[in-house]
């Protein structure tokens, strides 16, 4: 599904660059072995993208692609949440760009209609556990575990980190024997209750400047990994993580200046009037090439040969310096 992916967004070297960076990162080896949630936390985030990719770019049969996507949604939220907050942001950007009144008569209107639809069907069966658990055990989410996190995440003897890159061991088993009837389980309800008093009590005790040293460390460890990671799974951890940071740094750039250049009506201009691609009619996407399609897409079919050719100059000197880094 992701090879799938990045050939429709991007062209056949897209797709084997992502099959490379999936297939050889470290990480990824690690966890799909030692973590069970992970294959399926990766193969419903696949599910949503493919199903967006298809959206976004047209599609006589949307139905199916929105049930996918859904489908992979819910898969990510209740296998492993890492998702629900970010999903519920994605439903009203959706909203937002259907409703405003300029998008109304362009493609995007339909495609954001179509991605709401997808996400807010992705969401329903994690809202219904949501709500069971909040009538049934007063716990208004989808699982425990949110206490565990907080209280290794402000930790002061551990940084925030693991407690297992200094040598320490893992102590909230310990702590949840203090809860009475957890019987040691840092998963109970009332364990993790009793961690997160224990988090929002350390977090409390910290001066502004504490947390501005702190949360400033875990930021660049949690972005360009912590150095006791590098040491284990290799230096080209993070000479990926800075290839992916720059992608994003430069498709943002690419969309600021053509957003400036342009202005937001020239901008649009090549969407408006366009149909939403239905089983009779044909899509405008279809006559692109799939190379340009996430260009077209973010605004960049107004970019001449020079412009694409400086796009591919900044994606190689990226991928140099991410080789370099791992080095």
């Amino acid at each position: 599904m992701l090879w799938r992916t990045a050939d429709l967004l991007g062209g056949t070297r897209a797709a084997l660059l992502t099959a490379a960076l999936f297939a050889l990162h470290p990480e990824l080896r690690e966890y799909f072995v030692a973590e069970w949630t992970e294959p399926f936390y990766v193969a419903g985030v696949s599910a949503l993208f493919l199903a967006s990719a298809r959206l976004i770019l047209g599609t006589p049969q949307p139905h199916r692609w929105i049930a996918l996507g859904a489908f992979g949604l819910s898969m990510t939220l209740l296998g492993r949440p890492a998702l629900q907050l970010m999903a519920p942001a994605m439903l009203v950007m959706c909203l937002v760009i259907a409703w405003w009144p300029s998008m109304r008569s362009t493609a995007a209107h339909g495609v954001a209609q179509q991605l709401a639809l997808m996400i807010a069907l992705g969401l329903v069966p994690a809202l219904i556990v949501v709500v069971k658990n909040g009538v049934l055990f007063g716990l208004w989410g989808i699982a425990t575990g949110s206490g565990t996190s907080l209280y290794l995440g402000l930790n002061p003897i551990s940084q925030g980190t693991e407690p297992a890159y200094y040598g320490l061991d893992y102590d909230v088993n310990a702590l949840a024997g203090l809860a009475p009837g957890t019987h040691g389980d840092h998963l109970h309800l009332a364990t993790d209750r009793f961690l997160r008093n224990i988090a929002m009590e350390t977090l409390s005790s910290y001066t502004w400047s504490d947390r501005l040293v702190f949360f400033a460390r875990k930021a660049w460890w949690w972005l360009f990994h912590h150095p006791v990671a590098l040491a284990v799974s290799g230096n080209e951890l993070r000479g990926i993580r800075v290839f992916e940071l720059f992608s994003i740094a430069s498709a943002i750039l690419v969309t600021g200046g053509l957003w400036l250049r342009q202005g937001r009506k020239r901008f649009f201009s090549s969407l408006r009037q366009q149909p939403c691609p239905t089983a009779k009619t044909r899509s405008p996407w279809e006559d692109v090439a799939p190379s340009q399609r996430v260009c077209c897409y973010w605004g960049c079919w107004a970019c001449s040969h020079s412009s694409c050719r400086c796009f591919t100059t900044v994606v190689t000197a990226q991928a140099c310096l991410s080789l370099g880094c791992a080095c």
